[in-house]
């Protein structure tokens, strides 16, 4: 099948799910109260089986299709509750027929959490959850902050899928100087116990869950680094 499903059969699934998708939306309002963190899981919302046409029957009208090109590969998304920045996740799909979840990511706005891990979260703090340390690819390169190795830690494996995390640094006030990151720049990998990585400015900026293989770490080795 095409990666874009016609006008029609993409209607048919809303229409067939329009109570699913109801009862789907009601039901996470009610999990968590208004403002708070949202947990994300091998299992919820959404299972590595879940495929795009099961989404849209059961979110409806709050499941979108997409495909954009990264930097050497094109994406096969599936958007669900694109209207409500603070729940927005984006679906990657391993293949245009979207029927194997490659990975869930959270929007930028969104509030939800892995093992109680916020956007914005210090490197101290994600050691903590983690139980070791971690390493990360440098900043201002396509892989811009990526962590690459958790160190054998509980986020490399949560019961079906891992966490899939990036490292920003806080934008700096007028007033607060302009501290020294060159060392933390470029295709290189820094262990989180770098002296760099202690400045309280390094922080938690994307987080998704991956399932299986991730293709943009394929031929990875922290050794060869």
């Amino acid at each position: 099948m095409s990666w874009k499903l016609s006008t029609a059969l993409a209607g048919a699934f809303i229409a067939s799910g329009c109570a699913a998708a109801q009862a789907a939306n009601e039901a996470d309002t009610e999990q968590v109260a208004e403002g708070s963190s949202r947990e994300l899981t091998c299992e919820y919302p959404v299972k590595v089986d879940d495929s795009a046409e099961s989404l849209i029957a059961r979110y409806g009208e709050q499941a979108r299709l997409g495909q954009y090109w990264g930097e050497a590969e094109e994406f096969f998304v599936l958007t669900i509750w694109p209207d409500d920045p603070s729940r927005t996740l984006e679906i990657v799909y391993r293949t245009e027929e979207r029927k194997e979840v490659r990975s869930v990511g959270a929007g930028p706005e969104s509030r939800w959490t892995i093992k109680g891990l916020p956007r914005g979260a210090s490197v101290e703090r994600i050691e903590e959850v983690n139980g070791a340390s971690f390493a990360m690819f440098g900043f201002e390169w396509d892989m811009h902050g990526r962590i690459v190795d958790f160190n054998g830690g509980t986020l490399a494996d949560l019961g079906g899928c891992r966490a899939k995390l990036s490292m920003d640094y806080r934008e700096l006030g007028e007033d607060e100087g302009d501290l020294n990151r060159e060392e933390l720049m470029g295709d290189i990998v820094i262990p989180s116990t770098a002296p760099a990585m202690r400045s309280g400015d390094i922080q938690l900026s994307y987080l998704a869950l991956q399932f299986g293989e991730d293709p943009e770490l394929e031929g990875f080795d922290p050794e060869d680094y």
